[in-house]
């Protein structure tokens, strides 16, 4: 058995039409409705002989788990989700029509992620198809709820043993370029209570948006320390001010306003999330002291998303470096080129802080248009990342001849 005896089994027009049928299938998160193309793919798997480990956080949210190969060897895993987020406004196109034009598939999660999704069930199916004897065990793993954090999804499945593996690729989408890095995520919720009176009275009310104004001014030497902090490979540390919310009538003395900021910090930098939510703290109960009328509450996501980096040295990453030269005869590349992505979070985040599973981010579609209206995938990428996805399980693994 040879590798381009396995890629000659990937059908192409088979694995376009599953992607135009996944994006048929809504599946928004939120809510969280996974479950109808969830059964589509369990029972497309079932189909084809396979047995389908079903594993449900919350009800109505399945996560799916396939394997074929050895019990004894090394465990590979392919990953990908089947959530998407809502498709918003703006659309020329039904967000869910699943269209093909120009060699584009139009619809809501067609670049995010189901023509990822797509293309590793058909690199599964070829290898299974093939016949080979792995040395190994491939794992597939299509989860729930990774828009949303993955407390449904691959968290649930890390944090509760069900999943174990040595490498993974994760095929969120990159326009086939690779991933090995991501930034940590915290999201800062401020709430501020005041006393809403008439305007004419304002010397007796308490403002909440400008107690708010005070606050976020007196976070700015925060904000200022860490926007100086470069991570590796020259990515900087984001710390900004993106919404604030407060009052409803303009003749009135606002009793609440609420903001929300967004941090971002880059692996390589001296400080953690939990490192500024101390930071905030710190400055929230400065300004009590100072001002009895202040009362402010601070929420965030807990746990905050870590920055991390998989060791450059893991083999799985130099296995999807030759795959990719192998299929697009072209070096790889990584993304920006091999720049940090604090912008991003993805269940890789979980495999490896968690599971400490290195692997590789990499997919079919461009970023850029993931979470837009008239959102599409290249059917090439598809084409193209089948083929990768075959030879990176075929390589961490290995087969007898």
């Amino acid at each position: 058995m040879d590798e381009k005896r396995v890629l000659a089994l990937i059908d192409d027009d088979a694995m376009i039409k599953l992607t135009q049928r996944l994006v048929q299938i809504p599946s928004e998160n939120p809510p969280g409705e996974e479950k109808a193309v969830s059964d589509f793919i369990q029972a497309w798997l079932e189909d084809r002989g396979l047995d389908v480990e079903v594993i449900e956080a919350v009800p109505g949210r399945p996560n799916l788990i396939a394997s074929y190969g050895s019990e004894d060897g090394p465990v590979f895993m392919l990953n990908g989700h089947t959530d998407v987020v809502p498709p918003g406004e703006g659309w020329t196109v039904d967000p869910y029509c699943g269209e093909l034009r120009d060699g584009k598939i139009y619809g809501r999660g067609s670049t995010d992620m189901k023509g990822g999704i797509a293309a590793l069930l058909h690199a599964f199916d070829a290898i299974r198809r093939s016949g080979v004897k792995l040395k190994g065990k491939l794992l597939l793993v299509i989860n729930a709820d990774e828009e949303a954090g993955g407390a449904a999804g691959a968290g649930y499945l890390i944090e509760n043993g069900h999943v174990a593996a040595d490498s993974c690729l994760v095929c969120e989408p990159s326009s086939l370029m690779l991933s090995t890095a991501e930034g940590g995520l915290l999201w800062l919720e401020l709430t501020v209570r005041g006393r809403s009176v008439h305007s004419t009275l304002a010397p007796i009310g308490i403002n909440a948006v400008e107690k708010m104004l005070g606050i976020l001014n007196a976070l700015s030497p925060i904000k200022t320390k860490l926007e100086a902090m470069v991570g590796l490979r020259g990515k900087p540390t984001v710390f900004t001010m993106n919404i604030m919310k407060g009052g409803t009538k303009v003749n009135q003395v606002p009793a609440e306003c609420r903001a929300s900021i967004d941090v971002r910090i880059p692996p390589g930098v001296e400080v953690s999330p939990y490192d500024v939510i101390d930071d905030v703290k710190g400055v929230l109960d400065r300004m009590r002291k100072a001002d009895k009328d202040l009362r402010v509450d601070l929420s965030y996501n807990d746990p905050p998303i870590l920055p991390f980096e998989i060791p450059p040295e893991s083999p799985v990453i130099a296995t999807v470096e030759q795959a990719v030269e192998a299929v697009t005869g072209a070096p790889a590349e990584y993304w920006k080129p091999k720049q940090i992505l604090p912008t991003d979070d993805s269940d890789l985040y979980h495999w490896w802080t968690k599971g400490n599973i290195p692997g590789v981010y990499i997919g079919p579609g461009a970023i850029e248009l993931a979470h837009i209206s008239d959102e599409y995938v290249e059917v090439d990428e598809i084409k193209k990342a089948a083929r990768i996805y075959a030879l990176v399980a075929l390589g961490e693994l290995g087969w007898e001849a």
